[in-house]
């Protein structure tokens, strides 16, 4: 039993048989099993690349992608580490959305989502936040209609908790006209553009590379 329980793999990896993972668990007090889920997530989190839509990045999210998943589940079957957890799986996501794994990058953002509302509420800013994630991505699979829906969402969180003058007021808005844009409304697009760029204007100055995106996208619908 011991030659099996534990092997080296590839590189500095070390593999644990799943038999020695269940009892080591199932011997575990409530309170230890808590700990010790909330310290993988916050490990592997502090793991995962900062840039996972980085190509260069991709290997190590490759690598950490199943721990990650898996320890996520453990959190939550604990109810330990919901706000690391959302947060893992959202740069989990972002990795699999890189890489054109939509289907799966939905499944953790509507994970991340559930826990974000569950913990922090439907009108929380770092809900907002998993809104537009999801949305981008629902986005690029053509669902124009749900992707608009959860952008309106978003923004009605950022303009009454944050502000309508705020950088994640004028991110939604930006987002938000390129859903819009994709459905044809050119008028509404527009609108939600020019409300958008004196905002960049002011937040992050008219030299930016964000203000002159939407200077470029506004430029386009005219």
């Amino acid at each position: 039993l011991r030659a099996a329980a534990a092997r080296a793999g590839d590189g500095d990896t070390l593999g644990v048989h799943r038999l020695i993972q269940a009892v080591t668990r199932h011997q575990l007090s409530p309170e230890q099993a808590q700990q010790w889920a909330a310290a993988a997530v916050v490990l592997v989190l502090a793991a995962f690349p900062e840039h996972p839509d980085d190509p260069a990045t991709w290997p190590q999210c490759a690598r950490l992608l199943p721990h990650a998943v898996a320890v996520c589940e453990h959190a939550a079957a604990n109810q330990t580490a919901a706000e690391p957890s959302a947060n893992l799986l959202t740069a989990a996501a972002r990795y699999l959305l890189a890489r054109a794994d939509h289907e799966q990058a939905v499944a953790l953002l509507q994970q991340a989502l559930a826990i974000r509302e569950a913990r922090l509420g439907a009108d929380h800013p770092a809900t907002a936040l998993t809104l537009n994630s999801l949305a981008l991505v629902l986005r690029d699979q053509g669902d124009l209609f749900r992707a608009r829906s959860l952008l309106e969402r978003a923004l009605a969180i950022y303009e009454a908790r944050l502000g309508a003058d705020q950088l994640e007021t004028a991110i939604n808005l930006s987002n938000l006209a390129g859903v819009v844009r994709a459905q044809g409304d050119l008028l509404r697009a527009r609108s939600f553009l020019e409300r958008a760029l004196p905002i960049f204007e002011a937040r992050l100055g008219a030299n930016h590379p964000e203000t002159a995106t939407c200077l470029s996208n506004l430029a386009t619908i005219l």
